[in-house]
């Protein structure tokens, strides 16, 4: 009696749309991925966020292959599986979701203390306006029409004994969770299906996850009623909670409610509601489904071609495509009614011409399905509908726009549903019921899966530092370091302009605020100009105060002032270790090759390597160490005065060392082995050790020279303490306690002729062990330190390796192709990974990239298409398919104000990814990140008067491209004053802009922000 009043329940309702129960196909779950219909079928749910490359036409027409042959099994014959395409996308939920994925990056910066909330508060507000947030979902159904008819029976008798079994004090309602469906002939078919798809599609370059059935329910429920559905929400399940006893008005408890509640009420909490013949209310949304009564006729379009077109208009929408089997008996039943229908006319005619050529489709060999098509668009009412239109306007105005497109979209047939649109709109959800009433027509599968949304471009990464987009706004997350890549290693080639250096800075932004992190990260950066500027004063003005030192940059300087001794070693470390000693053994080849030559003579770097050992031992404490001398370092005096240290009659530098060290100063003590360690000039006379003159002088001589290896290493390195004072004294050039840290070698380098290169590839080498000293450390290092140093250095390498470190070199295409240089950047790509660190190289010339480099690089970005001259060396060196280039050649050409493109290659652990993205970057980060002249003179006055919160937001609001340069040039050039000069120009400039600061109006943060011209008196 109870079974038969449901059912009669359930007529009326779908009848008269009065609850949601009535269109939910779900009553329970049968494990942790799959639900139980109530017809005693199985169902999945699949999020596919779509292909890890770029799919051009040759990469198209080879994953159909591989798709006809995974679906065409299953869906070739009979109606045993039904899989649902369902794609969604809502340009509302787009700020939200992005918010969600800068999460992550947002606590680490409140950890770190770093203010930068202005700059994550604008990626949300200026990110949707280029993108939008999409899923698709594949949704998998396993029926009993697969099973044959005896063994349906068989399950039909074994849940009649279920229910006869069933334990609780009442019967089981609609109301109620079914857990006596369950159907065990069916598990191993459904399991297998949905294996293989993961598995299969995975190897194709498809990434998808089945979700659990707890996350698909939330899924699920988002689909149907977002404004109600919290992240948190969870639903009640078998083995994931327990129900809440429902009270009776008498104060009893009605045991019924101690059971699961049914899926409708817990998919769709505020029902629906049917306001006219094509118009559904669920929450405060309104609905107006669409059906497609015939697919694409005139020409097969790629998904993406609607895509395109309805973004245009910012609508939010909802497709399911459904694909079944069986159109071989369902094309048989249609003919039939062709057949019995001639007399009818040509109408009938044509349609038996299409029955009969896709019939001959199947005879062949080839797969067809059913398939059905179901779309919906919406209306949120409690969003302001435009101005002189109601929502319900707005709602027609939208869906017409759907349609519109529809039709254009290779000339689609569609209606919109009229008389039931509850039932229409419920054919639109992904996985809530199995019913559909979408027209249903037979098709070929490979032209059906050209225009699906299966190859939208992926990430594998959830959340990320940074999101990237692709062209049509798909979100990109990416978290660089990460373990879904074996090593970190970064490349990026462009011409100058394209925006190669914003986006390292980008990158190097995400780095430091990496998910985890309670301290800032060492991030190293060797430019050429102020390109890495911006970064640090970011990061600087963003810190407390009393923190500040942690971010530095420096103009490096020839001179005595900015000593750096490159044979400096880790404290107390006689002797460098192995990977020291490498780079030195580079340097000095490089010091002694000759200007104009890019390799040092042959055996060279055996000599230098010979001097090191030999001026280590030399000056060490077993031979003739340094001799200490009061007054050479008031710093180190004042040290040994403050500790009472006790020193021998004639100390020696590394005596004072150990003595500091053993007072616990270790600042004191590592200026004091600054004076210990051999310097330039000393390698010298330390090559005129018979050692080193019998096997390098003598009557040796080098090829095409009347020199000895020894003479020319000699006058070389003598040379060079001439040309580099920096190079020539003991260090006073010091990063102290920076962690962000950058180098402008402006100063140091040459030009572009072989001799400049030279120059500037030395000051590579020098800016690398100034800046790398500490970031190339590893686990074996303390045990090359003396036992008394070997705990305090393994604990600093603990705390070192605890957190992934990076080191940039930027315009690397200045100092050319010296071995020295790439031999050390390639050893530093392969050991990296041991010491946790990055390696990111930039350069405008493709051929500064070494094989080696392409090999080892991990993420490339190729930020503008060069020429057609170079493409093929392009797409050799970094691997690059012909659609991938394709793609490059038509959309890198330079920042626009919508981002800047480029072409991503990332290898990680899953494969090779390729996208072309943008980076897309709004005017505060834009201004925090200029480096150039006239922005940062600008931006650092107001630094000076403002918060930088303040200050940036200001300068955005009055300046909303990212610089002042152009309206600079633009005052110059038209102003009717002879005298006007550029300082008084920029001056003015900070004035207005400090004058919308002072108003408080720009968005974002002026009148939130601390203005320090109220505390300074401005």
């Amino acid at each position: 009696m109870v079974r038969f009043l449901d059912e009669v329940h359930n007529l009326l309702a779908e009848t008269f749309g009065w609850d949601a129960e009535a269109y939910t196909s779900l009553t329970t779950i049968e494990d942790e991925t799959a639900f139980v219909t109530k017809a005693g079928g199985l169902m999945s749910v699949l999020h596919l966020r779509g292909h890890l490359r770029v799919v051009g036409i040759e990469e198209l027409s080879i994953l159909i292959d591989q798709l006809l042959s995974l679906l065409g099994s299953a869906l070739g014959t009979g109606q045993g599986h039904i899989v649902d395409i369902v794609f969604t996308s809502d340009p509302a939920r787009t700020a939200e979701t992005i918010e969600r994925l800068l999460e992550p990056g947002a606590r680490t910066a409140a950890r770190l203390g770093l203010d930068l909330r202005d700059v994550f508060a604008e990626r949300v507000r200026h990110l949707p306006a280029y993108t939008c947030a999409e899923a698709v979902y594949l949704i998998v159904w396993t029926t009993l029409a697969g099973l044959p008819r005896a063994t349906r029976r068989q399950a039909a008798r074994e849940w009649r004994r279920a229910f006869a079994r069933w334990p609780l004090p009442f019967p089981l309602t609609r109301d109620h969770q079914n857990p006596c469906l369950y159907n065990r002939y069916l598990t191993d078919p459904h399991r297998s299906l949905v294996k293989t798809l993961q598995d299969d599609l995975g190897a194709a370059g498809f990434e998808l996850d089945v979700l659990p059935v707890v996350t698909a329910c939330r899924w699920l429920r988002q689909e149907a009623d977002p404004d109600w559905t919290p992240a948190e929400w969870r639903p009640l399940l078998p083995g994931n909670g327990l129900p809440a006893p429902r009270e009776r008005p008498n104060g009893g408890i009605e045991a019924a409610g101690d059971w699961f509640p049914a899926f409708g009420g817990q998919l769709f909490p505020r029902g629906m509601q049917l306001l006219d013949h094509r118009t559904v209310q669920v929450g405060d949304r309104l609905y107006q489904p669409l059906m497609v009564d015939l697919p694409q006729l005139t020409e097969m379009q790629r998904f993406e071609r609607l895509l395109d077109r309805v973004r245009q208009q910012r609508l939010p929408w909802r497709m399911l495509v459904r694909l079944s089997g069986d159109a071989g008996a369902w094309l048989v039943a249609r003919h039939r009614w062709t057949s019995l229908l001639h007399f009818a006319g040509a109408t009938n005619k044509l349609i038996d011409a299409a029955v009969q050529a896709l019939r001959r489709h199947l005879n062949e060999g080839n797969v067809g399905v059913l398939a059905q098509m179901a779309l919906t668009t919406w209306v949120n009412t409690l969003e302001g509908a435009p101005a002189g239109r109601t929502h319900r306007e707005e709602l027609r105005r939208r869906t017409a726009y759907l349609a519109a497109h529809l039709q254009s979209w290779g000339g689609c047939t569609v209606r919109q549903a009229t008389g039931h649109p509850v039932k229409a709109w419920v054919s639109t959800l992904p996985g809530i019921s199995q019913m559909n009433i979408a027209t249903r027509y037979a098709a070929p599968l490979r032209d059906l899966l050209q225009t699906l949304p299966l190859y939208r471009p992926a990430s594998l990464w959830p959340v990320g530092a940074v999101v990237y987009r692709s062209r049509d706004g798909r979100l990109f997350p990416y978290q660089p370091g990460s373990e879904r890549q074996g090593t970190w290693n970064e490349l990026y080639f462009a011409r100058p302009g394209s925006g190669k250096s914003v986006t390292m800075n980008a990158n190097n932004l995400v780095l430091i605020l990496s998910p985890g992190f309670r301290a800032l990260p060492f991030v190293r950066v060797i430019d050429i100009g102020p390109s890495s500027e911006g970064l640090v004063a970011l990061v600087r003005e963003a810190l407390p105060p009393a923190r500040r030192g942690e971010a530095q940059f420096h103009a490096l300087q020839n001179t005595s002032g900015w000593a750096i001794n490159a044979l400096d070693t880790p404290l107390g470390l006689r002797h460098p270790p192995p990977q020291k000693r490498a780079f030195l053994v580079s340097l000095l080849s490089l010091l002694a090759t000759a200007p104009g030559a890019h390799d040092p003579p042959d055996g060279l770097s055996d000599l230098v390597g010979l001097v090191l050992d030999l001026a280590y031992e030399h000056y060490s404490d077993a031979r003739a160490p340094k001799p200490y001398a009061l007054g050479q370092d008031s710093a180190v005096d004042a040290a040994l005065k403050q500790y009472g240290c006790t020193l021998p009659d004639r100390p020696s530098w590394w005596e004072v060392v150990d003595a500091l060290f053993a007072a616990g100063d270790m600042f004191a003590a590592i200026r004091a082995q600054r004076y210990a360690a051999p310097l330039l000039s000393d390698l010298v006379a330390i090559a005129q050790a018979p050692q080193v003159a019998d096997l390098y002088g003598g009557d040796m001589r080098l090829e095409n020279t009347a020199e000895s290896p020894v003479q020319l290493f000699n006058r070389r390195i003598s040379a060079a303490t001439r040309e580099w004072p920096l190079l020539a004294y003991p260090t006073r050039f010091d990063l102290g306690n920076a962690r962000v840290a950058s180098l402008d070698l402006a100063a140091l380098c040459g030009d572009m002729t072989p001799v400049g290169q030279r120059q500037t590839a030395i000051a590579f080498l020098l800016a690398r062990h100034v800046l790398g000293r500490d970031l190339f450390l590893d686990d074996q290092t303390p045990g090359w330190a003396p036992v008394r140093y070997r705990a305090w250095h393994r604990d600093r390498v603990e705390a070192l390796l605890a957190y992934p470190k990076k080191f940039c070199i930027d315009e690397k295409h200045r100092c050319g192709r010296f071995h020295a240089v790439d031999g050390q950047i390639v050893r530093d790509m392969r050991e990296g990974r041991k010491s946790h660190v990055h390696i990111a190289l930039a350069s405008q010339i493709l051929e500064d990239f070494t094989d080696e480099m392409a090999e080892l690089a991990t993420a490339i970005y190729i930020m503008e298409y060069a020429s057609d001259d170079q493409a093929e060396a392009l797409r050799t060196k970094f691997s690059l398919s012909a659609s991938a280039l394709a793609e490059l050649r038509l959309h890198g050409t330079g920042p626009t104000p919508a981002g800047a493109p480029f072409l991503c290659v990332l290898r990680t652990k899953r494969g090779l990814i390729t996208q072309l993205l943008y980076l897309t970057t709004g005017p505060i980060e834009l201004w925090a990140l200029s480096t150039t002249a006239e922005d940062r003179l600008v931006r650092a006055r107001l630094y000076q008067r403002f918060t930088p919160q303040v200050a940036r937001a200001a300068l955005a609001q009055a300046y909303p491209g990212g610089s002042i340069k152009a309206e600079l040039q633009r005052r110059l050039e038209h102003s009717g004053e002879e005298n006007l000069d550029q300082e008084a120009v920029l001056a003015a400039l900070v004035e207005e802009v400090a004058a919308i600061a002072m108003r408080g109006c720009a968005p974002g943060g002026c009148a939130e922000g601390v203005n320090r011209a109220e505390t300074q008196g401005v």
